[in-house]
């Protein structure tokens, strides 16, 4: 009985039973319904907790490690607030317009000790579904709590600023605090014409997000990571500099400025920096002061991006990632950037995302381009380990045995090579597997646009190559000459290769050789493993029985 009494006191035991009703990597995906059960199931939690005491201590531990709504609060403070008068919806956020209703009575002593025991307890926070009423909670716990923290050992906050007069987050923000994510959402209009007040709510808004990013940064200085969506045309980061330890930056629909841009170049400190810009409309030479930048994040207009790239002068740079948002990105702007890109001596992990949907053909016909020209400046670029070009162009592009020869040869150390293009009337054979096998022992991930089988002499088993570790095989769209051949023998020859491999899809979702290849690859796959656990059982017995004798 004592054993089971100390099982149930144990926090570790308890969270591995109650893992499920915390939010996981995906909690941003999850359905109604799932949130609905989820919530519904931490109330059963605290129901258990107020009948059985063995389960209380490590049960709460669960509930309050990750709180994504207010409820464990509600419960603790079930005396000083009705949740069914009129004007609340079952989760305690406001309907109609009404005003948050007020706590019938002053927080009781024991009241309060109960909270702030708890209180201590929460490490995250997931503030995006806080509505007035609970904002207004949070407020008047703050009074209470006379200038102390409500959460002293909050690590990780995630918050939505949904308008000019937040009253949500200064209860919230802690001197623990070291990773934030902040949504402004909302515009305040006022005026008389529209001109005046389109002027007068930018002015609002941006005196409103330079108070939060004020409030933030003041109480909490050593911030090590800052998630901001939704600044749009604020005039000023002045604020993000009394966070010295501030390492990751990720900023989201920001329109750069003269001000901005000085402020960002001021933070000299930063690893990673990730923009997701509208416009540039100011000189851009001051951002030669980050230099200690070591991942570099660019979303824009993709004829801006060289620009930044030119001024930016990290010699530690080793994380490039270039995303085009006009879906209109020409292959020059592109080979321009890639070109920008490969002055950093460093580059290890190149990532590039750029579509061209717009651009129509009128009287001359639309000619392919080769793939290894818009990259070759990486091709000096011996230690690059990540390789992602995700593009789509008219003509699409041409990639020969040859070509993917050149990127093995360039590149002997890389991890993973994705080459999401839409093809053009020169492909990959199986010859080019045989060559990434050969030149690449460190390729985990591979994507091609295209397949080819020149002949069934290339299903021939490859002498002096031995099982090469890659993981992760995807074949963008098969030419029709590879689906002549019988899919089982090309699926055998992948598994004697690459006998870890796996294809993404479900055999459910396609239909012909690509249905049968995937269905072949995986029963090859089942039948490797459950070979592997039975020699392994096996070699165990022969183990145990030779340690008998």
């Amino acid at each position: 009985m004592s054993s089971c009494h100390r099982a149930l006191q144990t926090c570790d035991v308890i969270h591995e039973v109650f893992s499920w009703l915390t939010p996981g990597p995906r909690y941003d995906e999850m359905t109604p319904e799932e949130e609905d059960g989820r919530r519904n199931a931490r109330h059963d939690l605290l129901n258990v907790v107020l009948v059985c005491r063995a389960f209380a201590s490590p049960a709460l531990d669960v509930l309050w490690r990750e709180l994504d709504d207010l409820l464990p609060v509600m419960q603790l403070l079930t005396e000083s607030h009705d949740c069914e008068v009129e004007g609340l919806n079952a989760s305690g956020a406001l309907v109609g317009g009404q005003e948050p209703s007020h706590f019938s009575h002053l927080i009781s002593d024991p009241e309060w000790t109960r909270f702030r025991y708890y209180a201590r307890r929460v490490r995250v926070i997931h503030s995006s579904g806080f509505g007035t009423f609970e904002a207004s909670m949070l407020l008047h716990l703050s009074h209470r709590s006379a200038g102390k923290a409500l959460f002293p050992c909050l690590r990780r906050l995630s918050h939505t600023i949904t308008s000019n007069l937040d009253i949500g987050l200064p209860p919230l923000v802690t001197s623990t605090l070291d990773d934030v994510s902040l949504t402004f959402t909302g515009e305040l209009c006022c005026g008389t014409d529209a001109d005046e007040a389109s002027a007068l709510a930018r002015k609002v808004r941006d005196y409103a997000v330079h108070e939060s990013l004020c409030t933030l940064c003041t109480s909490a200085p050593s911030l090590r990571r800052l998630i901001i969506t939704g600044l749009g045309r604020i005039s000023s980061l002045l604020p993000l500099l009394r966070c010295h330890q501030l390492r990751h930056l990720h900023i989201e629909d920001l329109t750069l400025n003269p001000r901005s841009l000085r402020n960002l170049a001021s933070m000299h400190y930063l690893r990673e920096l990730d923009l997701k810009f509208q416009l540039i409309d100011c000189d851009i030479s001051g951002l030669s002061g980050l230099t200690s930048l070591q991942s570099l994040t660019l979303s824009g207009r993709m004829y801006q991006i060289p620009l930044l790239l030119d001024v930016i002068s990290a010699s530690q740079l080793r994380t490039i990632r270039l995303s085009d948002l006009s879906n209109r990105a020409g292959y020059m702007e592109c080979a321009e950037a890639i070109h920008a890109a490969s002055k950093f001596p460093l580059l290890q992990d190149f990532h590039l995302s750029a579509d061209n949907g717009f651009v129509l053909s009128v009287g001359n016909p639309v000619q392919s381009a080769r793939l290894v020209e818009m990259l070759s400046p990486l091709l000096r670029h011996r230690s690059l380990r990540t390789l992602s070009v995700n593009r789509w162009q008219l003509g699409g592009f041409a990639l020969s045995d040859s070509d993917m020869h050149a990127l093995a040869t360039a590149w002997p150390h890389i991890a993973s090579l994705t080459l999401a293009v839409n093809r053009a009337e020169v492909v990959p054979t199986l010859q080019s597997l045989t060559t990434l096998a050969r030149l690449c022992p460190s390729l985990l991930t591979l994507e091609l646009p295209s397949l080819t089988i020149l002949s069934a002499a290339q299903l021939a088993p490859v002498p002096g190559l031995g099982p090469h570790p890659l993981r992760t095989l995807e074949i963008g769209d098969p030419t029709r000459r590879a689906e002549a051949f019988d899919a089982a023998q090309v699926a055998r020859w992948l598994h004697r290769m690459f006998p870890r491999c796996s294809m993404p899809g479900e055999c459910e979702d396609f239909s012909g050789f690509i249905a049968d290849l995937l269905g072949e690859l995986k029963r090859l796959r089942r039948a490797a493993i459950a070979k592997d656990a039975s020699g392994a059982g096996s070699g165990e017995g022969e183990g145990m029985a030779a340690s008998l004798r």
